[in-house]
């Protein structure tokens, strides 16, 4: 067990534990390398009221409800109808599957091109994703390089593929 000795003391000349004095000192280490000392905290609901906080417009951005794991369990915002499940259910009831629904490509015909074309995609895509490479600037060479590495021969394969199994539906 450590010793509780005398370590140091504070301005009015009061001595401090050991453990209080070396618990200030990595305080005030933290103080040092914290970007986040001085940043005023207020609670979330205590600034929406005074206005400090302002929510973006409903209809300009929202986090959608298929964003969560079911769509019929929402939790409604104001501008939201209240039949919101039923309406959801409604619209669903009328679906139609998908006229590929069941449709499985085989890419061993073209497993080289696809091998090619998707270390083209590995290159550029986190680079795209992360906002690194501009679009504008990216997408016309990505597209070129995919064509080259055999991106038409894939889509001529399932295309043809496809056309064969809707004919035998």
């Amino acid at each position: 067990m450590r010793e509780r000795g005398v370590k140091a003391a504070r301005a009015d000349r009061a001595q401090l534990l050991l453990v209080v004095a070396e618990a200030a000192a990595r305080a005030a280490r933290l103080e040092q390398i914290d970007i986040f000392s001085g940043v005023k905290r207020v609670d979330f609901d205590t600034a929406l009221a005074d206005g400090r906080i302002e929510l973006t417009d409903t209809d300009s951005y929202s986090r959608e409800s298929w964003q969560v794991a079911n769509v019929l369990i929402p939790t409604l915002r104001a501008s939201e109808p209240a039949d919101k499940v039923k309406l959801y259910q409604a619209y669903n009831a009328k679906a139609k599957p998908a006229l590929t629904y069941g449709f499985m490509p085989d890419f061993s015909a073209v497993d080289a091109e696809n091998a090619a074309v998707n270390a083209v995609w590995k290159t550029y895509s986190e680079a795209l994703f992360s906002g690194t490479a501009n679009p504008a600037d990216t997408l016309d060479m990505v597209i070129q390089e995919m064509k080259t590495a055999g991106s038409d021969k894939i889509v001529a394969e399932i295309q043809a593929q496809l056309d064969a199994w809707l004919a035998n539906k």
